[in-house]
């Protein structure tokens, strides 16, 4: 879906600071980052990999969005600051057993913390404030990293 639609999806459904964060989230892509809708959310698409999920309004179209990583990736390996690490370990993103194929949850570890009872998308982030889109952010290079370095 292109950046100008959901641009205008922002405006028309979100309020003040959480408009500016979520405005703020999609322009951070850049250019060889384009987005795929897939009918109740989009992906960030970089080099044919997932970078990041988000989606516009709750399931009952509450005022808000959120994202989430892309896959289960273990970022324990990464140097990362600790307050990043603080951020991302307060936004996990517990198992919901919605049928999913992390039903009754995973064992995941971020930047050398274990988690029990994960979902495939370890990470969530609600409304994300200034610190969460930082967060998610880094998380986001950390990922268009991770993929360069296996598609070489």
């Amino acid at each position: 879906m292109p950046a100008k639609k959901i641009e205008n999806m922002i405006n028309e459904k979100l309020p003040n600071e959480v408009q500016k964060n979520a405005l703020d989230f999609i322009s951070y892509f850049d250019k060889d980052v384009h987005f795929e809708d897939e009918n109740w959310c989009w992906k960030a698409m970089y080099r044919g990999e997932t970078v990041f999920h988000f989606r516009i309004g709750g399931f009952q179209d509450e005022p808000h969005w959120l994202a989430w990583s892309a896959s289960a990736v273990d970022y324990s390996d990464t140097e990362i600051d600790e307050q990043t690490k603080k951020v991302a370990w307060d936004n996990i993103c517990t198992c919901g057993n919605c049928g999913s194929d992390c039903a009754p949850g995973r064992h995941a570890v971020i930047f050398g913390k274990t988690f029990e009872n994960c979902c495939t998308s370890s990470l969530m982030f609600i409304n994300p404030n200034r610190d969460g889109l930082e967060c998610i952010k880094k998380l986001i290079d950390i990922r268009k990293a991770d993929i360069i370095s296996h598609t070489k």
